[in-house]
Parts: C-alpha cells; sequence; structure tokens
C-alpha cells in the first residue's frame, strides 16, 4: 500500500471570540467541530472554508483561509 505524506500544521485563533462560539471546518471529507479559541490545534496543510457559528449571539460567519505547512497559523 501507498503511505500518504500529512504535513500536519497548527492553527491557533484570537482569544477574543464570544463564549459559546463554534467553528466547523470540512477537513479530508469529515467536519472538525471545535470550541473557540482554538490553541495549538493539529489540521493538515492546506486550504479551507469553515463557518464560525454562536448560538447564544445566533451569529454566523464564513471564512477563508490557508493552513502553511512551517508557519504559524492564527486566525482572528
Amino acid at each position: 500500500p501507498e503511505i500518504k505524506n500529512i504535513r500536519v500544521c497548527f492553527l491557533t485563533t484570537s482569544e477574543n471570540f464570544s463564549p459559546g462560539s463554534i467553528i466547523k471546518i470540512k477537513i479530508d471529507g469529515e467536519m472538525l467541530e471545535k470550541s473557540l479559541p482554538l490553541k495549538n490545534e493539529r489540521i493538515p496543510a492546506g486550504e479551507y472554508s469553515a463557518t464560525i457559528t454562536n448560538s447564544l449571539l445566533g451569529t454566523e460567519r464564513k471564512v477563508k483561509f490557508k493552513i502553511k505547512e512551517n508557519k504559524r497559523n492564527f486566525l482572528k
């Protein structure tokens, strides 16, 4: 079998997200859903579209970002 080389990187977000904020990211066909803020969350390198929601405030925001290998990745 062929071994796939996955370049895992780390994503950190701003601490300024309101309590109850959640980010949803589709990674390799699977939905990752995490509470914000994130600190060094392991994510493969690549380009992503995500949704940040807060059911307490009734807000939703779509974001696009790129996770770069060998770089600090920070999402505001």
